[in-house]
């Protein structure tokens, strides 16, 4: 998990996007480690392509909450945005080739261990949280 969260940091940093991390979740042990890899990968991925469209660098920014409350894994990940996301169902959906797999694969996973999750844009920040 640190190794994923370093490299996206890494990978943003490259990019001029700043990750505001904030982790205090350390008992991973009823998630299966590709699960919880897969999703902040995505999560963090679909992130870093939003904010690298924003030129403004105040705006470039990207905060990311994992922690714990009531014995359940919490992530909240926020980031802005230049082109507003277009959501069918509760789901943010791209017309691009080749994207539009994680947010499935997100949602999978949230709902393997029985969680719920949101996607929400509110104030111009496009927000990602899930309870599993």
């Amino acid at each position: 998990l640190n190794l994923i969260i370093s490299a996206y940091i890494a990978k943003a940093k490259d990019k001029n996007i700043r990750i505001e991390p904030s982790i205090s979740a350390t008992d991973f042990k009823k998630y299966s480690v590709p699960d919880i890899c897969s999703l902040l990968f995505n999560a963090l991925e679909n992130a870093i392509y939003a904010v690298d469209k924003i030129d403004d660098v105040k705006e470039r920014y990207i905060k990311m909450k994992i922690y714990s409350k009531n014995n359940k894994l919490c992530i909240d990940l926020r980031n802005k945005y230049k082109i507003k996301p277009v959501f069918e169902r509760g789901l943010p959906v791209t017309k691009e080739k080749e994207h539009g797999v994680g947010i499935k694969s997100m949602v999978r996973i949230v709902e393997k261990y029985n969680g719920v999750y949101q996607f929400i844009v509110k104030e111009g920040v496009f927000i990602f949280q899930a309870t599993l």
